[in-house]
């Protein structure tokens, strides 16, 4: 999911802390500008051993264990 609020905010917060320096921002799951979607009605489907997997490879982008080109 893009959370296109989260890295407004960023830029917003940036500006009025003074350390805004223009260009591109960029929304990745470790500044909380993109999620994986929550499996909402569909959690009875999703084995907890899948999620804790996903889990597991949301923390590995995030570490940067696993690199997304």
């Amino acid at each position: 999911m893009k959370l296109m609020d989260a890295t407004t905010m960023q830029v917003i917060q940036s500006v009025l802390d003074g350390t805004f320096v223009g260009g591109d921002v960029v929304g990745t799951l470790a500044n909380n500008g993109v999620a994986i979607a929550p499996f909402h009605e569909l959690a009875s489907l999703v084995s907890a051993e899948l999620a804790a997997e996903i889990e597991q490879l949301k923390a590995d982008i995030i570490a940067g264990t696993i690199t997304l080109d």
